[in-house]
């Protein structure tokens, strides 16, 4: 079985990751924090830079435990250097999690679960570190169409720099599909599961600067920088052409999907 995440990020991009995705992420991280109640033991799998822990941790509050889990280390030095001192930070894949079990009341994963190698292994481990009763929920994007700044990215990215990029892009950030979260969490003894979805308007930072920051933040788009530096400008060009029709009083405003992963280990 292989062991990990398909995202990973070195040198420093998991430092551009964590500035520039972080306007996207927002409305997402915030519907997640819902889930997360006083005084709860948490476990946020594949963390990244910390965007959810943080949540969690201000959520859980002092009589509250939150453990971060990420098996990209460049993600967990950024998250060690943002996270307030009551958290711990683990390196783990979503599929040996290196904890006991029934440690947790929540379970969450923010925009990772969609690159599990095995989501059924990664969920049998989030049934086995949960309480029983303990609760699991996740954000995954829907189709890539439903988020235009995605659709829009997609396409310039193939209309300038044509070749192989790496899994980490499309298709795989956009893979999660109801029925394969459903039944992986009934394969992992988890009840309850259900899909529903989170729609968010985001007033993106100044175009074409953002969308070049952004795109070198991700790993297809960092292999670009690496391969074809030039073709980055004209990438960012065309999304900010590409998003045109979404430019408000306010700036450019453009809707989100994601997915909202929701299930419960028995009683």
């Amino acid at each position: 079985m292989e062991h990990g995440l398909r995202f990973q990020l070195t040198g420093d991009a998991a430092e551009r990751y964590d500035a520039h995705s972080h306007p996207l992420m927002a409305p997402f991280v915030a519907a997640l924090a819902d889930h997360v109640g006083e005084g709860d033991s948490v476990l946020d799998l594949a963390c990244g830079t910390g965007y959810m822990t943080r949540a969690a941790a201000m959520r859980a509050g002092e009589s509250g435990r939150v453990v971060g889990a990420d098996v990209n280390q460049a993600m967990l030095d950024v998250a060690t250097r943002r996270l307030p001192p009551t958290t711990t930070l683990v390196r783990a894949p979503a599929d040996a999690i290196p904890l006991g079990g029934a440690e947790f009341d929540v379970v969450v994963c923010q925009q990772g679960i969609q690159f599990f190698p095995d989501l059924r292994a990664a969920l049998m481990e989030v049934a086995r570190v949960l309480r029983p009763g303990g609760r699991f929920a996740a954000t995954a994007w829907a189709a890539r169409e439903r988020s235009p700044y995605h659709e829009a990215q997609g396409q310039a990215v193939r209309a300038t720099a044509p070749g192989p990029n790496d899994e980490s892009g499309p298709p795989a950030a956009f893979a999660m599909t109801r029925e394969h979260f459903l039944s992986a969490a009934e394969a992992a003894g988890l009840v309850d599961s259900g899909v529903g979805e989170v729609a968010a308007e985001v007033v993106l930072p100044p175009l074409p600067g953002f969308a070049a920051a952004h795109l070198t933040a991700l790993p297809f788009g960092a292999e670009i920088a690496r391969r074809a530096p030039d073709a980055i400008p004209a990438i960012a060009q065309a999304i900010t052409d590409g998003l045109s029709g979404y430019r408000t009083s306010e700036g450019v405003k453009v809707p989100f999907v994601s997915y909202l992963l929701t299930a419960r280990k028995p009683v």
